[in-house]
């Protein structure tokens, strides 16, 4: 009996390796995410530390979006760099490289790639200097990262008169989870003679709170100072005119969450109608801040 209850879990342990051979944690299914979690070391979260105490930071980063990420990390205070703590200098900077998530099995489960960034990178933190008794504090980490996402649909297009397809289609476009991304793709045509031109009004739509960054700017410090979104859309597998795009960006302003896309593209439909695909690939930059454990720092008793 003990032999065969061996054997068994011998097969089931070789099973679940065979499944996740990648040994990642499998997450939900549905659009993905990209979480953060700060850990202190000792836990510092509602206590209080004392002037000249040491402390570490561990950051997990869990990406179970289908995208890659490639930026940076950094981590900070909100004290002065008079007092010590974690410097706001960039020191406690680090490179920021995650592989997309990927879907292994048929039930639709994310299996998300993680990273794990210790602070400072070498040796520890504390306080020193502190002018007052008692001084609240909290970690922050921030995020700088770039993205290529596509928003996909598929358009029903027809000859003038043949009446199988909707005069005007608001795409299926399944979310992604990603900061910004196309919310609304909706079709339309017009005819000129026996051509058809497919007319498209893409909604772009900041989903997550933080700032947008020219693409490349998190990884090329020249091309930053905007906001720029490089846009293409495709339609047909063919690029599309896009005359409200500034050689193919769009940007967003401060305070800007939206903005509408207009594109046009004349469609050879060979039959009475056809099935024809519509990308809209989005490439731009994202910082998001995420807040850390809160604590008090206390200043060093002096002995008289």
């Amino acid at each position: 009996m003990k032999l065969i209850f061996t054997l068994i879990l011998i097969l089931f342990l070789l099973s679940s390796c065979i499944q996740n051979p990648f040994n990642k944690t499998p997450g939900n299914s549905g659009k993905g995410s990209l979480d953060v979690t700060i850990l202190t070391s000792p836990k510092l979260d509602g206590k209080t530390l004392n002037e000249g105490d040491t402390f570490t930071v561990d950051v997990d980063v869990i990406n179970s979006l289908d995208v890659p990420i490639q930026g940076r990390i950094c981590l900070r205070d909100q004290t002065t760099d008079t007092f010590g703590g974690i410097s706001s200098t960039g020191e406690n900077c680090d490179n920021l490289d995650l592989a997309p998530a990927e879907r292994l099995d048929d039930s639709g489960k994310l299996f998300p790639d993680k990273g794990t960034y210790l602070f400072p990178l070498d040796g520890d933190f504390s306080y020193r200097n502190l002018d007052v008794t008692s001084l609240p504090n909290q970690i922050f980490v921030d995020l700088f990262y770039e993205l290529q996402t596509q928003n996909e649909g598929i358009a029903c297009i027809e000859r003038r008169g043949v009446g199988k397809c909707q005069t005007t289609q608001n795409l299926n476009i399944a979310p992604k989870g990603v900061p910004l991304e196309a919310t609304k793709i909706i079709i339309s045509p017009s005819y000129r003679g026996d051509e058809v031109i497919l007319n498209a009004e893409v909604v772009l739509s900041q989903k997550e709170e933080g700032t947008i960054l020219t693409a490349g700017s998190v990884l090329d410090p020249n091309t930053a100072g905007t906001q720029r979104v490089k846009v293409d859309v495709e339609i047909n597998r063919n690029l599309a005119k896009c005359n409200t795009l500034n050689q193919g960006y769009v940007e967003f302003k401060k305070g800007q969450n939206e903005k509408i896309i207009k594109c046009t593209l004349p469609v050879s439909i060979p039959l009475e109608y056809e099935n024809v695909p519509v990308k809209v690939t989005l490439e731009y930059g994202f910082q998001k801040t995420v807040q850390g454990p809160k604590f008090n720092l206390k200043k060093e008793d002096l002995i008289a």
